[in-house]
Protein backbone atom coordinates (compact mmCIF):
# COMPACT_ATOMS: atom_id res chain seq x y z
CA UNK A 1 0.00 0.00 0.00
CA UNK A 2 2.80 2.16 0.40
CA UNK A 3 4.54 1.88 -2.50
CA UNK A 4 1.10 1.12 -4.86
CA UNK A 5 -1.10 4.19 -3.74
CA UNK A 6 1.65 6.57 -5.24
CA UNK A 7 3.29 4.58 -7.78
CA UNK A 8 -0.53 4.06 -8.85
CA UNK A 9 -1.37 7.49 -8.61
CA UNK A 10 1.45 8.94 -10.43
CA UNK A 11 0.58 6.25 -13.60
CA UNK A 12 -2.67 7.34 -13.37
CA UNK A 13 -1.85 10.91 -13.91
CA UNK A 14 0.53 10.09 -16.80
CA UNK A 15 -2.06 7.80 -18.62
CA UNK A 16 -5.18 10.40 -18.04
CA UNK A 17 -2.62 13.37 -19.13
CA UNK A 18 -2.35 11.18 -22.39
CA UNK A 19 -6.00 10.24 -22.99
CA UNK A 20 -7.08 13.45 -22.20
CA UNK A 21 -4.63 15.53 -24.68
CA UNK A 22 -5.68 13.26 -27.31
CA UNK A 23 -9.59 14.27 -26.74
CA UNK A 24 -8.19 18.08 -26.60
CA UNK A 25 -10.03 18.48 -22.88
CA UNK A 26 -8.13 19.63 -19.81
CA UNK A 27 -5.98 16.99 -18.17
CA UNK A 28 -5.98 18.48 -14.52
CA UNK A 29 -7.29 15.78 -11.59
CA UNK A 30 -8.44 16.67 -7.96
CA UNK A 31 -7.41 14.32 -5.78
CA UNK A 32 -9.53 13.70 -2.28
CA UNK A 33 -6.28 13.88 0.10
CA UNK A 34 -8.96 13.25 2.82
CA UNK A 35 -10.58 9.91 0.99
CA UNK A 36 -7.17 8.55 0.11
CA UNK A 37 -5.64 8.99 3.66
CA UNK A 38 -8.50 7.15 5.09
CA UNK A 39 -9.06 4.25 2.75
CA UNK A 40 -5.56 2.79 3.42
CA UNK A 41 -6.81 1.84 7.07
CA UNK A 42 -10.40 1.64 6.26
CA UNK A 43 -8.74 -1.29 3.88
CA UNK A 44 -5.91 -2.59 6.48
CA UNK A 45 -9.20 -2.88 9.11
CA UNK A 46 -11.54 -4.42 6.82
CA UNK A 47 -9.20 -7.32 5.79
CA UNK A 48 -8.52 -8.33 9.09
CA UNK A 49 -12.14 -8.47 10.08
CA UNK A 50 -12.29 -10.77 7.51
CA UNK A 51 -9.06 -12.80 8.49
CA UNK A 52 -10.40 -12.76 11.84
CA UNK A 53 -13.95 -14.46 10.92
CA UNK A 54 -12.68 -16.95 8.82
CA UNK A 55 -9.64 -17.80 11.57
CA UNK A 56 -12.54 -17.77 14.33
CA UNK A 57 -14.37 -19.96 12.46
CA UNK A 58 -11.59 -22.42 11.48
CA UNK A 59 -10.33 -22.79 15.07
CA UNK A 60 -13.95 -23.56 16.05
CA UNK A 61 -14.23 -26.79 13.92
CA UNK A 62 -11.04 -28.42 15.64
CA UNK A 63 -10.53 -29.94 18.84
CA UNK A 64 -7.26 -29.41 20.86
CA UNK A 65 -7.42 -33.12 21.87
CA UNK A 66 -7.63 -33.94 17.85
CA UNK A 67 -4.76 -31.89 16.92
CA UNK A 68 -2.63 -32.88 19.48
CA UNK A 69 -3.32 -36.46 18.61
CA UNK A 70 -2.61 -35.68 14.92
CA UNK A 71 0.84 -34.99 15.87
Amino acid sequence: ALLGVPLGRALGRFVWSLVARSYGIADDMAWPLLTLVLVLPGAALFANALGLVAGTRRAARHTPGHILRAE
